[in-house]
């Protein structure tokens, strides 16, 4: 049953990714607990991360794990309060395009 609640979670992160708001992820991935939270955060994340990866804009590491993303976000996110009825990719990008600008890019 375990299983099954983790799959559904993780099906529904990967298809509302889209549409969480910065609000959201900032709660989920920063305040709140449990296995469900952490692994929709880890997949918002994740998603996003590899769907720059292949944009000019973003100069994201090709080494850069999944945790490294994640520490990348959360600091992004705690130290960037304002407005956060951005949806979640924005503030996610503006996270890896100040961590990894372009010109620091061999």
């Amino acid at each position: 049953m375990r299983t099954l609640y983790i799959a559904a979670a993780l099906i529904f992160a990967a298809t509302a990714a889209h549409a969480e708001t910065a609000r959201e992820l900032r709660n989920r991935c920063t305040g709140m607990t449990g296995l469900a939270n952490v692994s929709m955060c880890r997949t918002t994340v994740g998603s996003a991360v590899n769907t720059f990866r292949d944009d000019p804009t973003y100069c994201i590491p090709k080494d850069l794990e999944g945790s490294q993303a994640l520490a990348t976000v959360k600091t992004y996110l705690l130290a960037h309060p304002g407005d956060f009825t951005q949806p979640a990719n924005d503030e996610i990008g503006k996270a890896m395009a100040e961590a990894y600008p372009c010109s620091a890019k061999p």
